[in-house]
């Protein structure tokens, strides 16, 4: 044999399998790689699907929906700071269906309530309560029933995505400098002073009540107070009538004087899962790979309470698939790209 032969031909051998596996890798390892979607959209209104129908959503990704919730958050807080006038006073009502009913829902108590009083305290002097007093006390108590029913319709209970981007949101509204107060349905402001408010208001119904004791004078404001006692013990998305209204006084009492309005909606979040099986790779180490990815879309608008536009606008935030190892990775939005790289080992 020609001397250096042997050695040609395994040179060109290893040259032939260098050239194979460069050809066919891309192919091998893309018809390996199985992604899993694991979207959780959310209604147009911030209420996201229920937990349930997430299906098989890795808890990877779902870290890396509210990653990107949380970053989203802080450029709102951001904006939001750089927008706020003078007439905002640092507060901020992040409105949605379940705080318009809970305030509502407290005016109508007081008008009614103050209404009542007022008959019992006039029925007590010596004047006869008319029809015309009756027919508003049974307008106002009306009002309640309705209130129930909308909320009932209109205001589920939160869902995790919902209750956590407002939590999001106040945590960076309180980083800025100066912070924000913020109020929501899940923080109403003082709930125990708003509470004794109500109670104080029940009591000197009672009390006024009581001062007239010709039960035929008081006829009729005794069945206008029990439908009110009849509501204020109905069902609501709060658990009763009675914790919504307690909830919409704090909230009244919280935003006297100058605030302003955010109205935010999660329109989506979520992501993929996905893991690759490269053959050569699982013939020498046989292992899953598996890398996730996970963003959020956001659509925001902050106004005075009076109606005026400050700031709004999308944002949409989303890390491609990567390794989760517990650091942030590439991060890409429409507002800035920000890279923070994970730490070396």
């Amino acid at each position: 044999m020609i001397p250096g032969y042997r050695e040609f031909l395994r040179l060109l051998s290893l040259r032939r399998m260098v050239l194979a596996f460069a050809i066919f890798w891309p192919l091998i390892a893309s018809a390996q790689s199985t992604p899993t979607s694991a979207n959780k959209p959310a209604s147009a209104d911030g209420t996201p699907a229920a937990s349930g129908a997430s299906g098989n959503a890795a808890i990877e990704t779902e870290m890396l929906s509210y990653e990107a919730m949380n970053t989203i958050a802080h450029e709102i807080a951001l904006r939001l700071g750089g927008a706020n006038p003078s007439g905002c006073g640092q507060k901020v009502l992040m409105q949605d269906s379940s705080t318009i009913a809970q305030i509502t829902a407290f005016e109508a108590f007081d008008v009614t309530t103050g209404r009542l009083l007022n008959s019992y305290k006039r029925t007590g002097e010596g004047f006869v309560s008319g029809g015309t007093v009756t027919d508003t006390l049974s307008q106002a108590t009306g009002i309640l029933t309705a209130i129930r029913s909308t909320a009932a319709y209109t205001s589920q209970t939160f869902q995790p995505t919902a209750a956590s981007m407002s939590n999001l949101m106040a945590a960076q509204l309180g980083k800025l400098s100066p912070s924000f107060s913020v109020y929501s349905t899940t923080n109403p402001g003082d709930l125990l002073a708003a509470s004794k408010a109500i109670s104080d208001r029940m009591s000197e119904l009672d009390d006024a009540q009581a001062t007239v004791t010709d039960a035929t004078k008081r006829k009729d404001l005794d069945a206008q107070y029990t439908a009110l006692k009849t509501q204020l013990a109905a069902a609501s998305p709060d658990g009763t009538m009675l914790a919504t209204i307690i909830k919409g006084q704090a909230l009244v009492t919280a935003l006297s004087g100058a605030y302003c309005v955010l109205n935010y909606s999660v329109d989506g979040a979520g992501g993929e899962s996905r893991t690759a099986h490269p053959f050569f790779w699982e013939v020498l180490l046989p292992s899953p790979r598996p890398s996730y990815s996970g963003g959020a879309v956001v659509s925001f608008v902050y106004l005075t309470h009076d109606g005026k536009f400050l700031a709004g606008g999308d944002l949409r935030y989303m890390f491609g698939f990567s390794k989760l190892h517990g650091c942030k990775l590439t991060e890409p939005s429409n507002f800035g790209t920000k890279k923070e790289k994970c730490p070396e080992n």
